[in-house]
């Protein structure tokens, strides 16, 4: 059968085989705001089937936080056929949700008439991510689907070749046919003269002529009527071939990512729409020029020797992120695109051009630069921060040692002065003695938290365990830490017998700890109450204060090295905020668990557990 009688592929038909392999995820919708395709690269991403995703089936893979957005600026630019951009979150066929920007423009039919809307989306969430560390831009089957739309071209680009040879054929036939027309009026012409002449011999001659011109005329009738009949199909055909001619290269040339081909070594440019033509910085002048005399900055930048390697070798040549420096308003601008040359080839399969698809990413590769440099600022900062840490955590330890010696002499000293004096009247002498004991015992007990602080941060802490009476503790502990205050009345409300096994002088530090930190945010005169109860082989002691409360916010960071509540009620309140950390870090070691209960203006409660065995 010739090609004028085979069936054209329709022109929409063709679009979507090219959009099945472009490097972006495209959408079609009609007159009525429904999708009725998705191409390859959407399907991949989302990995739905195109039953799943036509009509209003696509929202479902869009996040519920960004779907009304979404649905309410395309609806709005669908009823004012205006071309619009928009960003959301998109389900990959993982369950995550990814960045997407969507860019959609409205579609016209040869004769004017509204079809729908085209659009096309850029996976961007590697970006994003990546801002608070880390991005995956474009799927790597758009990548290697890319030469499915090339050679879906070459073939569309076959079909018209030929069409065109058997356009040239059938032309051929009808000379052909108009010469022999004219060479059997030729011999009719002479055959009427030789039977005039020869119907004067003879009768029987003359009917013989007649039926021989009947006959001639039986075959001239059958020759005009098949004429007529090719010149229909001739006509037929070189219209089918216009309009698909003009309806694909409207669907190309509204595209909305890149597209352009190049004819011959020299890289004639034959098509290119307005995508491309935006990267370019060119207008429709380009259309008939060479991609050099367009591009003559590119000379320097291995895309010209690219074109070539294609064109002569056969060799598809596909780029990523990749930069590309063009003249822009007289300047030239770094630009970053994922492009590929593509080779096209005639019937005979001899290649006469090169196909160009790309899509921009210069924003987020520039992004992703930012993000990068911010992650390697960020590690810098960090390695400076734990440095300054161990530097400090170093000279806390060394002036920890320092201090230990002289308050240790001086401690001495008040022993001695207290029992050299026990014996003196004079009150002032007593209760100073008295206060003086109870700040060394407090600096002591700071320096040993400073202490314990460096030992931990250098793994040197040791915890002694031994077998001990924990409300013997108890009562110990809150008889020396009540020497230090007579505005605070600590009760202690079990009394039943436990015994642990724990670091006995580690735990008493962490219930004077607490007990100190109650003393000191609590107004004068309030109780404060100390208990124990044993569940399921773990004991949970409890410091209740009648104080001035923590805040919701400040209750997660209590427990972190230097953290100090601030307040109009603490600012005048002293310490370093070392002695919770250290508390937390020896429960820890104990295998039990720290935390605090409080309300604002009522008071707190102070928990830790630890294993009785």
């Amino acid at each position: 059968m010739s090609s004028q009688n085979q069936p054209l592929i329709p022109v929409e038909e063709q679009f979507k085989i090219i959009a099945d392999t472009a490097p972006v995820l495209i959408w079609i919708s009609g007159v009525d705001k429904l999708c009725y395709f998705f191409n390859t690269g959407w399907l991949n991403f989302t990995g739905r089937s195109m039953q799943q995703e036509v009509g209003t089936g696509w929202t479902e893979g869009v996040h519920p936080d960004d779907l009304q957005r979404c649905l309410k600026t395309y609806f709005h630019a669908f009823d004012a056929r205006e071309e619009f951009r928009i960003e959301y979150r998109l389900k990959r066929h993982d369950g995550r949700f990814c960045w997407v920007i969507d860019h959609g423009v409205p579609r016209y039919t040869q004769d004017g008439e509204f079809a729908g809307y085209i659009g096309s989306c850029i996976n961007i969430d590697s970006v994003l991510e990546s801002e608070r560390v880390k991005t995956d831009f474009i799927s790597s089957e758009s990548v290697k689907n890319e030469q499915a739309l090339n050679e879906e071209l070459a073939s569309t680009n076959e079909e018209l070749t030929a069409a065109n040879e058997e356009l040239a054929s059938i032309n051929m036939q009808l000379v052909s046919a108009q010469g022999k027309l004219a060479a059997l009026n030729s011999q009719l012409e002479e055959k009427v003269l030789l039977r005039t002449a020869e119907l004067e011999q003879s009768e029987q001659e003359q009917q013989a002529l007649n039926e021989e011109l009947a006959a001639t005329n039986e075959e001239l009738t059958a020759a005009n009527d098949g004429l007529v009949i090719s010149q229909e199909q001739l006509q037929n055909t070189i219209r089918e071939l216009a309009e698909s001619e003009h309806q694909i290269r409207s669907l190309v040339e509204s595209a909305p990512f890149p597209i352009g081909v190049y004819k011959g070594r020299e890289m004639r440019i034959i098509l290119a729409n307005q995508s491309i033509m935006d990267v370019w910085g060119k207008g429709n002048d380009v259309v008939g020029k060479l991609y050099s005399e367009i591009l003559p900055e590119l000379s320097n930048q291995q895309i010209y020797s690219q074109l070539d390697d294609v064109y002569t070798t056969g060799v598809p040549f596909h780029a990523r992120n990749q930069r590309v420096d063009i003249v822009v308003d007289g300047k030239l601008q770094p630009y970053y695109f994922n492009y590929s040359f593509t080779p096209l080839y005639d019937t005979a399969g001899n290649i006469y051009g090169v196909m160009n698809t790309a899509a921009e990413v210069t924003d987020l590769v520039l992004a992703k630069q930012r993000v990068e440099q911010s992650e390697r600022q960020l590690e810098q900062s960090l390695e400076d921060v734990h440095k300054l840490q161990r530097q400090k955590d170093g000279f806390i330890g060394i002036a920890s040692h320092e201090l230990k010696t002289p308050l240790t002499s001086l401690s001495a000293i008040i022993q001695v002065l207290t029992a050299k004096l026990k014996d003196s009247t004079d009150p002032f002498i007593s209760g100073g003695l008295s206060k003086a004991t109870a700040q060394v015992k407090k600096m002591s007990n700071l320096i040993n938290g400073f202490l314990n602080i460096s030992r931990l941060e250098s793994g040197k802490i040791l915890i002694e365990k031994q077998q001990f009476r924990l409300d013997q503790l108890l009562d110990d502990v809150i008889d020396e830490v009540q020497l230090t205050t007579q505005n605070h009345q600590i009760s202690h409300l079990s009394r039943q017998p436990i015994n642990v096994f724990a670091d006995k002088e580690k735990i008493g530090s962490v219930l004077a700890n607490l007990l100190s930190n109650a003393i000191k945010y609590s107004p004068k005169g309030r109780q404060i109450d100390v208990s124990y109860e044993v569940q399921n082989n773990i004991v949970k002691v409890a410091i209740r204060d009648e104080g001035m409360g923590i805040k919701q916010q400040d209750l997660d960071k209590l427990f972190d090295r230097y953290y100090r509540v601030e307040s109009n009620h603490t600012r005048h309140i002293s310490g370093f905020g070392i002695g919770l950390y250290l508390s937390a870090e020896i429960i820890k070691q104990h295998d039990g668990e720290i935390w605090a209960e409080s309300e604002s203006g009522v008071g707190s409660t102070f928990y830790f557990t630890l294993p009785l065995n």
